[in-house]
């Protein structure tokens, strides 16, 4: 797969409250923790676990759909007022991911964000004053969604969060390792010859991944 993927954070839940928010990373945090960690090397088809490993480039990285800054998974999210209306709601969740290697002391394993549940934290805000002048890539990111033609006013009331993971981050990941490939042939990684391995999940444990348990 060459292209990018558009692929949906089913993670993203609305929290009342900041002890809720807290509370709800906590449970994860715990979770995440009784699953048992492996090196890349360790890991086993059909088993799941937890691994720590830094981001590096598989495909061509891609341009995030708000700041435009090069990465390998972002999430845009878009909360403003409907014509007509003056409550804010969330108006647009995007997220836009390619392939990618993460990496540790024993070797490196595929991550597809395809089917991943994605945990991040927004590293960059819009305000009142981003859309006084010319914005294309917000435009256009508004555009894909149905709000390509709105009014100055309008616009104002818009407020964007980007969230984004780059080539040099540490993630911990937990999902299934899968070993393919002709192991008569190549050599991925040192000391296995012709097999990679890729990380991905099942209906029931999707894959998911965060940059914050490091």
């Amino acid at each position: 797969m060459t292209d990018p993927v558009l692929v949906f954070d089913l993670v993203f839940a609305v929290v009342g409250t900041g002890g809720a928010l807290l509370a709800h990373h906590f449970r994860l945090f715990r979770r995440i923790q009784r699953i048992p960690r492996r090196r890349i090397a360790e890991l086993q088809d059909g088993t799941r676990a937890r691994v720590l490993g830094t981001v590096r480039e598989h495909h061509p990285v891609i341009e995030s759909g708000m700041t435009g800054r090069p990465c390998v998974f972002y999430r845009v999210q878009v909360t403003g007022t409907e014509p007509g209306k003056t409550t804010l709601k969330p108006l647009i969740d995007e997220s836009r991911g390619v392939p990618f290697l993460v990496e540790d002391e024993s070797g490196r394993a595929i991550v597809d964000p395809m089917d991943a549940r994605v945990d991040l934290v927004a590293d960059a805000w819009s305000d009142e004053r981003s859309f006084d002048g010319p914005t294309p890539r917000t435009d256009a990111l508004l555009a894909r969604h149905g709000f390509g033609a709105l009014s100055q006013a309008w616009r104002s009331n818009l407020r964007m969060r980007e969230s984004i993971i780059v080539v040099g981050d540490r993630l911990t990941l937990v999902g299934f390792g899968v070993r393919e490939g002709d192991p008569t042939t190549g050599m991925y990684r040192e000391g296995v010859t012709g097999y990679h391995v890729r990380m991905g999940g099942s209906v029931k444990h999707p894959l998911w991944m965060t940059k914050r348990f490091d």
